[in-house]
């Protein structure tokens, strides 16, 4: 007798989900702290904005390079084994990052760590999502952003305080180390509790959760999607790595607590990913995008206006709400448009764009705010992500509207 649905969410939920929630929290242990962690590499190389961006600029790229391959593989190959490398890869690269004592092997070895953290993403969302029902998917993922969102709560806490007394290098050290030990213990409980990945491809196809095949004119919206991913997505991300240094160079704070407040954005993922997960599993996917969306742009543009104070954590702590709401939302976005055997590939490309691009656009405010100023950068990027979420986001919004009509 065939396993029920509800059971089969439950007993997934409880044995199996944590481990992939605790999974992407150590991934992401070494992943969260380059950008924090500017303040304190750029004195030590005497770098200026641009060069220090660079640094966290090219770690992003490569991870968002790496996705590409790795999604694709993991359609082909098998899942797991990019779980596995996606985390101990990282650990290993956080080890060099740590040991190196030149900017351009520091940059080096952060990129060799986007590369070969690529393959999670990919790999574990799928993984999720086909093994639930799709009216579950949003909840679900967004328990499992939640390891991601504590890490980049954590991390930033945690290197800033070791930083602050043995220095950066020790603190990409010490993370590392605990990834090296959970990477070794996860290898271990998907070689031991679960099939192994050539089996895995046949029985999914049996196990796997039935769900009807995407709408016609899917691929306009996927496209469409990806370009307000870009445009505004990559520059909401793009900001970020400038944030540490505009807290010390326009806010006045000190290295240590500009690198930890990093942290108050990510608080928010604690809850938020859920939160926003549960709510468009009822009202839909597209007005949860689209509102998150435009609220940070205005959060941009507000940076550049209120002194450090309550009033500006509670814009960081909003950020982080916005972001990590949309999170879990896009995911399920794109599920919703592609077809099982090819998810993984899709998804490999959904991050790619949306590191590349926020990449990409660091740099870009890396100059700007070197030759411009802070508050420029502020006022254009605000603007860009507003009008790209106005018109891309309002598009898809009534494609959705009008596609629900049609099955009612």
């Amino acid at each position: 007798m065939s396993e029920s649905p509800a059971l089969k969410k439950k007993s997934f939920a409880l044995t199996i989900l944590p481990w992939y929630t605790f999974a992407h929290f150590f991934h992401h242990l070494c992943t969260a702290i380059p950008t924090p962690l500017l303040v304190f590499i750029r004195p030590d190389y005497g770098l200026n904005n641009f060069q220090a961006v660079a640094i966290s600029a090219g770690f992003s790229m490569a991870y968002g390079l790496g996705q590409l391959p790795s999604g694709w593989l993991a359609d082909r190959v098998g899942r797991r084994v990019f779980l596995a490398v996606g985390i101990l890869g990282v650990a290993i690269m956080g080890v060099l990052v740590g040991l190196s004592h030149l900017y351009v092997l520091t940059l080096a070895f952060l990129i060799l760590m986007g590369i070969a953290g690529g393959g999670y993403h990919p790999s574990a969302a799928p993984m999720i999502s086909t093994s639930v029902e799709p009216k579950s998917r949003g909840r679900l993922l967004g328990v499992h952003a939640i390891g991601g969102s504590s890490s980049f709560f954590l991390a930033p806490l945690i290197a800033a305080a070791i930083a602050s007394v043995w220095g950066w290098r020790a603190a990409f050290l010490v993370l590392a180390a605990f990834t090296v030990v959970f990477g070794v213990l996860f290898f271990w409980f998907l070689k031991k509790h679960l099939a192994a990945d050539r089996v895995q491809s046949i029985s999914s196809r049996r196990v796997a959760v039935p769900e009807a095949a995407p709408v016609p004119g899917q691929k306009q919206r996927l496209i469409i999607f990806l370009a307000l991913t870009i445009l505004a997505g990559g520059m909401t991300q793009g900001i970020a790595p400038t944030l540490p240094l505009y807290f010390v160079d326009g806010l006045h704070l000190g290295k240590a607590f500009a690198a930890s407040m990093v942290s108050i954005s990510s608080v928010a993922g604690l809850w938020a990913a859920v939160a926003g997960g549960y709510l468009s599993d009822r009202i839909g996917r597209m007005p949860v995008i689209f509102i998150t969306f435009l609220l940070g742009g205005v959060i941009v543009f507000l940076y550049g206006r209120l002194p450090w104070g309550i009033g500006f954590g509670a814009l960081l702590f909003f950020a982080g709400v916005c972001s990590y709401m949309r999170m879990p939302v896009a995911e399920t976005f794109i599920m919703s448009l592609t077809t099982p055997k090819n998810r993984s590939t899709i998804y490999g490309i959904y991050f790619a764009v949306s590191q590349e691009a926020s990449s990409a656009l660091s740099l870009l405010v890396g100059w700007l705010t070197s030759t411009y100023g802070y508050i420029f950068t502020f006022n254009l990027s605000a603007a860009v992500i507003v009008g790209a979420s106005l018109v891309a986001g309002i598009y898809l919004w009534r494609k959705e509207q009008v596609r629900k009509a049609s099955f009612a």
